[in-house]
C-alpha cells in the first residue's frame, strides 16, 4: 500500500500546511493502526492528536475502524479494500457542508490516491503472476517473501520521495508509529518508479482544498477504467 510519505507527496504546499487536511489524509490508515494497537482505547489516542483542530472525534469512525475491509463491501475505513476504495460511497455519505471542510477532503484525497496508484501499478496482478509461475511446495512462505519484496519496494520509494520532495516531513503522530522506513539502495520488484512519480506529479497539479472535487472524482474514475 502507498505509505504516508506518498500520501503527503500528492498534496500541494497549501494543503500540506493545513492541519485538518493532513489529519484527513492520515485518517484511513492511522485510525486502522490505532484500533489494532489500542482496541477500544484508540479513541483517546485519536482525540489527543486532533486537539486544536476541527477534525471529527474517534466516535465518528469507531464503527468503521472495527469493520473488516473486504472486496465488494462498503465496509472499513477505506469503504472497501485499500486497493479499490469506495470513493463515491465515502463522498456520498457526507453532508454537503462536509464536502468543503479540509479534513473530509483530505480523507477523500487519500482514497483517490490509493485508487489511482493501485490501478496503474497493478501490483495485485503482478503478485498473482509471480504465484502462478511458482513451482515450489511452500506457497505460504513464497507469498510472505513476495510481501517482503513489496515492503522493500515502498522503503526504497520512501527514500526517493524524500530526496525529490525534501519539504515533506512526517507528522509527530506518524513518527511515533515508527512504520516509515527508508532504503537507499536496491532494485524495485513490484513498484514502477516512473509510473508512480508520474501519478504523484499529476495529483500535485490539483488543489485538493479548493478544487471542484466532484469533477476530480469523475476524472480519476475515467482514468482507471
Amino acid at each position: 500500500m502507498p505509505g504516508y510519505l506518498i500520501h503527503y507527496a500528492v498534496c500541494r504546499g497549501k494543503s500540506l500546511r493545513n492541519r485538518d487536511f493532513v489529519l484527513g489524509v492520515e485518517a484511513p490508515d492511522i485510525l486502522k493502526k490505532y484500533y489494532k494497537m489500542y482496541g477500544d482505547r484508540a479513541f483517546a489516542k485519536w482525540d489527543m492528536i486532533i486537539c486544536g483542530s476541527s477534525a471529527p472525534t474517534y466516535l465518528d469512525f469507531q464503527l468503521r475502524a472495527q469493520q473488516v475491509e473486504l472486496c465488494g463491501l462498503d465496509s472499513g475505513l477505506h469503504y472497501g479494500v485499500s486497493s479499490s476504495p469506495g470513493i463515491r460511497e465515502y463522498w456520498n455519505s457526507l453532508y454537503s457542508t462536509q464536502h468543503y471542510r479540509p479534513f473530509y477532503r483530505g480523507y477523500l484525497w487519500h482514497l483517490l490516491t490509493d485508487k489511482l496508484i493501485y490501478a496503474y501499478l497493478d501490483i495485485d496482478s503482478k503478485f498473482s503472476e509471480e504465484l502462478k509461475n511458482y513451482n515450489g511446495l511452500d506457497v505460504k512462505n513464497f507469498k510472505e517473501k513476495q510481501r517482503e519484496k513489496l515492503h522493500e519496494d515502498w522503503d526504497i520509494i520512501n527514500a526517493k520521495v524524500h530526496e525529490r520532495y525534501p519539504e515533506i516531513a512526517l507528522t509527530p503522530e506518524v513518527k511515533e508509529l515508527g512504520v516509515v522506513k527508508y532504503k537507499d539502495k536496491g532494485n524495485l520488484t513490484y513498484v514502477d518508479e516512473k509510473i508512480l512519480f508520474t501519478l504523484i506529479s499529476y495529483m500535485r497539479t490539483i488543489d485538493p482544498i479548493d478544487c471542484d472535487m466532484d469533477s476530480v472524482i469523475d476524472d480519476i474514475y475515467a482514468m482507471v477504467k
